[in-house]
């Protein structure tokens, strides 16, 4: 992430492909987390995260995501 906030990065990933953004940051920050997840994250976690709870996220974006916004091509 060269020259790139973690603001900038998602901003840049929902511009592109508004589909399903996890972010995780080493710094807690609740003002952080109301921010992203406005712009669009569907999960937040400080590392360490937990691995079980971070795929647990994953499979509860897909299973919240229409199929057509999921990438399928």
């Amino acid at each position: 992430m060269n020259n790139m906030t973690g603001m900038e990065l998602l901003a840049h990933l929902c511009a592109r492909s508004p589909k399903i953004v996890l972010l995780y940051t080493g710094h807690e920050d609740p003002a952080a987390e109301a921010t992203v997840r406005q712009a669009g994250a569907f999960a937040f976690f400080i590392k360490p995260f937990d691995h079980k709870r971070f795929l647990a996220a994953v499979r509860d974006a897909f299973d919240q995501t229409p199929p057509e916004r999921k990438g399928h091509t």
